[in-house]
């Protein structure tokens, strides 16, 4: 019994040194679907994972890391698609931002094709929350609309969060207690806005280079290439690429997922296979929250992260 309190202590002593010397945890990602063109991904409520293979096609991943494509018909009628830009996931549904006709298509597993909504602004990044869409517009917005607006009705929860002047937000995350947005600016800007209050608080990214390829001082170059929450854990999970100068492609960059608290302090980082990412174009995020794993692509494998140690740690 001795032994064991012993033991209990060390543990304890152990968990708390770690956390005080601030060293995030390393993570391990293991290839989960090998493959080419992947776009964007998204994850249902369910479990679903889906990702965008190209302007015209969605793919649904099995349980075996198998692709199963969906070959969308082409045209204007309400059930076909022109060009897919983006993909986004709900309870059992997918939404697809269809630029070509300028429309929010929506379709499920079971059912195939639900409806269509019409959106006359173009759109930067989206998301699907209790089957309401949530957008950023490319470019400039009107000046009389909220910083995000939602498909079909117009909300006015976030009429009041400031338009950066350098330049809009151009990834956001939102769940039932938060919203997280990401500002392009000359130096990335996070901020978490609680719903429940209505405040907005900085996130600070310390020791990070996080300004753009071209803009970037110093030797290492950390680009923010997409972000998402976790509500249950209050976490954030942040995806990007790093390298050293004079590395000015993305193509001589390394992939890097950062999970941090609502504070900015990085608690993990995952690490990918070495030789077996693309580094292509810019790394996708999607999170089941239920089950505490996210999966990631780097525009044509896709990887899959367990963060529940983490998450249950914090």
């Amino acid at each position: 019994m001795g032994r064991l309190f012993c033991c209990f202590l060390v543990l304890i002593f152990f968990t708390v040194a770690c956390r005080t010397q601030g060293r995030p945890v390393q993570i391990q990602s293991s290839l989960f679907s090998e493959g080419h063109h992947c776009q964007g991904l998204a994850i249902t409520e369910k479990g679903n994972l889906f990702g965008l293979h190209s302007s015209d096609t969605v793919f649904m991943v099995e349980d075996d890391g198998r692709r199963i494509y969906f070959n969308q018909s082409i045209g204007t009628k309400p059930y076909e698609i022109s060009s897919i830009a983006a993909i986004a996931s709900g309870e059992n549904q997918i939404c697809l931002y269809d630029k070509g006709n300028s429309r929010f298509s929506f379709y499920s597993y079971d059912y195939g094709y639900l409806e269509s909504k019409p959106v006359d602004e173009k759109v930067a990044d989206l998301t699907l929350f209790n089957e309401i869409v949530y957008y950023i517009c490319e470019g400039d917005c009107k000046a009389d609309g909220p910083l995000i607006r939602t498909a079909g009705e117009q909300t006015e929860e976030f009429g009041f969060l400031e338009k950066n002047k350098e330049a809009l937000p151009v990834l956001f995350d939102i769940s039932e207690n938060y919203v997280l947005l990401a500002y392009k600016t000359p130096s990335v800007s996070l901020k978490i806005y609680e719903r429940k209050n209505g405040t907005v608080h900085r996130i600070p990214l310390p020791g990070r280079v996080k300004k753009g390829l071209r803009n970037s001082s110093g030797d290492k170059i950390e680009v923010l290439s997409d972000l998402a929450l976790d509500e249950e854990a209050k976490l954030i999970i942040a995806a990007f690429f790093s390298g050293e100068k004079p590395a000015l492609r993305k193509q001589g960059l390394n992939p890097m997922i950062s999970l941090m608290n609502l504070k900015g302090r990085e608690l993990a980082i995952v690490s990918f296979p070495p030789g077996e990412h693309q580094e292509s174009v810019e790394l996708k995020i999607a999170v089941n929250r239920k089950e505490s794993l996210f999966y990631v692509t780097d525009g044509a494998n896709i990887y899959k992260i367990d963060y529940e140690k983490v998450a249950s740690h914090h």
